[in-house]
């Protein structure tokens, strides 16, 4: 008997059996997604208002960077290597990227396509202590990001 003379001889099992493993499929989905593990809406960040060296914890929604006591903060992404102390590995804002002669048609192109969609700018980042602010659309954002602990995989701390 094949299957699908089973099925004609078995209809009144078949329509709720399709019914409860659909229904189980669907709960399984809700459940994954209701997982705790999930994160939920992040409300707050660090920012730091003296290039990493403090940082403080404020509402998500004042975006990469406010003006804080007569100061400028910016985002301040934190990070634990193994059971060290946190530290501040990155700083973060949006703006206009760099108007460095050497870049790319790719990124020039990439940065008008932006704006002519109506999308925010991209974000720029750096390292405490440095000057130079780095575009997420420039060829050393990757490689910044994987300077922050050289041969250690850190974890990010959140507020």
């Amino acid at each position: 008997m094949g299957i699908r003379e089973f099925i004609e001889k078995q209809k009144r099992l078949m329509v709720p059996a399709v019914v409860l493993i659909t229904g189980a499929c669907a709960y399984s989905g809700w459940r994954s997604y209701r997982s705790t593990e999930l994160p939920g809406m992040v409300e707050r960040a660090y920012y730091t208002d003296d290039d990493g060296k403090t940082y403080f914890a404020d509402d998500v929604k004042k975006g990469f960077s406010f003006d804080h006591d007569g100061k400028t903060a910016y985002r301040a992404f934190v990070y634990r290597s193994g059971s060290g102390k946190p530290f501040v590995g990155l700083l973060a804002r949006t703006g206009e990227p760099e108007k460095a002669p050497a870049a790319s048609p790719a990124v020039a192109s990439a940065i008008a396509g932006r704006k002519s969609q109506g999308l925010p700018p991209p974000v720029e980042v750096r390292k405490p202590g440095e000057t130079k602010w780095v575009s997420s659309l420039r060829r050393e954002y990757q490689p910044l990001l994987q300077s922050i602990a050289p041969g250690d995989s850190p974890d990010i701390v959140l507020p």
